[in-house]
């Protein structure tokens, strides 16, 4: 199956963003993006979150936009307040 250049797009991003103003791929369109799906309680998403953010320290101002989607696996980790408090203890400085 051969996809044709521009005719699929990544969804728009609508729920609450908890460190930035919220970000549509429609602003972001012509700019090199990285979603990275993770959840404060993923051993092996917490493993990569320093990688990540190092991505974002480094190339933020050359062009290159990070996003968090945090998608949890248990009940508690829906809360806001549990992820907001993941986000300070492992240093998640970019767009969730």
């Amino acid at each position: 199956m051969k996809v044709e250049k521009g005719t699929v797009r990544a969804p728009e991003i609508g729920r609450l963003w908890l460190n930035s103003a919220p970000l549509s791929f429609r602003q972001l369109r012509g700019r090199a993006v990285l979603v990275d799906f993770w959840d404060y309680t993923c051993v092996n998403c917490i493993r990569t979150l320093p990688y990540v953010q190092a991505w974002h320290d480094r190339y933020k101002d050359k062009g290159l936009t990070v996003i968090g989607v945090h998608t949890p696996e248990f009940t508690f980790a829906q809360y806001e307040s549990n992820v907001e408090r993941g986000m300070r203890e492992f240093g998640v400085t970019y767009p969730i």
